[in-house]
Protein backbone atom coordinates (compact mmCIF):
# COMPACT_ATOMS: atom_id res chain seq x y z
CA UNK A 1 0.00 0.00 0.00
CA UNK A 2 2.87 2.15 0.77
CA UNK A 3 3.83 1.94 -2.66
CA UNK A 4 0.55 3.08 -4.26
CA UNK A 5 0.43 5.57 -2.02
CA UNK A 6 3.72 7.10 -2.80
CA UNK A 7 3.27 6.31 -6.71
CA UNK A 8 0.09 8.58 -6.23
CA UNK A 9 1.68 11.04 -4.34
CA UNK A 10 4.74 11.72 -6.65
CA UNK A 11 2.15 11.66 -10.03
CA UNK A 12 0.51 14.13 -8.50
CA UNK A 13 3.17 16.26 -7.11
CA UNK A 14 2.20 16.27 -3.88
CA UNK A 15 4.98 15.51 -0.65
CA UNK A 16 5.81 11.51 -1.41
CA UNK A 17 5.84 10.71 2.64
CA UNK A 18 3.56 7.53 1.71
CA UNK A 19 1.08 9.02 3.89
CA UNK A 20 -2.96 9.55 3.91
CA UNK A 21 -3.82 11.44 6.67
CA UNK A 22 -7.99 11.86 6.49
CA UNK A 23 -8.99 15.15 4.85
CA UNK A 24 -5.29 15.42 3.98
CA UNK A 25 -3.47 16.43 0.81
CA UNK A 26 -3.34 12.63 -0.42
CA UNK A 27 -6.99 12.13 0.29
CA UNK A 28 -8.16 15.29 -1.68
CA UNK A 29 -6.48 14.84 -4.41
CA UNK A 30 -7.76 11.23 -4.55
CA UNK A 31 -11.36 12.95 -4.63
CA UNK A 32 -10.36 15.20 -7.18
CA UNK A 33 -8.89 12.53 -9.27
CA UNK A 34 -11.78 10.79 -8.92
CA UNK A 35 -13.78 13.65 -10.34
CA UNK A 36 -11.85 14.29 -13.09
CA UNK A 37 -12.06 10.02 -13.93
CA UNK A 38 -15.94 10.92 -14.20
CA UNK A 39 -15.57 13.86 -16.39
CA UNK A 40 -12.85 11.25 -18.97
CA UNK A 41 -15.65 10.91 -21.53
CA UNK A 42 -15.23 15.36 -21.88
CA UNK A 43 -11.36 15.27 -22.56
CA UNK A 44 -12.00 12.52 -24.58
CA UNK A 45 -14.42 14.74 -26.50
CA UNK A 46 -11.85 17.26 -27.03
CA UNK A 47 -9.25 14.99 -27.64
CA UNK A 48 -6.60 15.22 -25.09
CA UNK A 49 -4.63 11.82 -25.11
CA UNK A 50 -2.34 12.49 -22.61
CA UNK A 51 -4.83 13.72 -19.99
CA UNK A 52 -6.78 10.46 -20.77
CA UNK A 53 -3.49 8.14 -20.69
CA UNK A 54 -2.69 10.05 -17.29
CA UNK A 55 -6.43 9.70 -15.84
CA UNK A 56 -6.12 5.31 -16.37
CA UNK A 57 -3.04 5.59 -14.41
CA UNK A 58 -4.06 7.14 -11.42
CA UNK A 59 -7.72 5.16 -11.90
CA UNK A 60 -5.63 2.38 -11.40
CA UNK A 61 -3.92 3.90 -8.57
CA UNK A 62 -7.12 5.13 -7.46
CA UNK A 63 -8.64 1.81 -7.51
CA UNK A 64 -5.78 -0.14 -5.98
CA UNK A 65 -6.13 2.24 -2.75
CA UNK A 66 -9.58 1.87 -2.42
CA UNK A 67 -9.01 -2.20 -2.19
CA UNK A 68 -6.11 -1.80 0.16
CA UNK A 69 -7.86 0.60 2.37
CA UNK A 70 -11.16 -1.94 2.32
CA UNK A 71 -8.15 -4.52 3.77
CA UNK A 72 -7.12 -2.54 6.18
CA UNK A 73 -10.65 -1.15 7.61
CA UNK A 74 -11.53 -4.25 7.83
CA UNK A 75 -8.46 -5.63 9.78
CA UNK A 76 -9.05 -2.24 12.21
CA UNK A 77 -12.79 -3.61 12.80
CA UNK A 78 -11.10 -7.29 13.31
CA UNK A 79 -8.89 -5.75 15.67
CA UNK A 80 -11.43 -3.70 17.22
CA UNK A 81 -13.87 -6.48 18.05
CA UNK A 82 -11.33 -8.54 19.75
CA UNK A 83 -10.62 -5.89 22.02
CA UNK A 84 -13.73 -5.36 23.28
CA UNK A 85 -14.02 -8.88 23.69
CA UNK A 86 -10.84 -8.81 26.41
Amino acid sequence: MDDAIRGFQKANGLKTDGWMKPGGETEKMMHKVAAKSSNKKQSEDKGVFTHKKNCKTVHKAVQKLETEMNVLAMQRDSVIDEAKSC
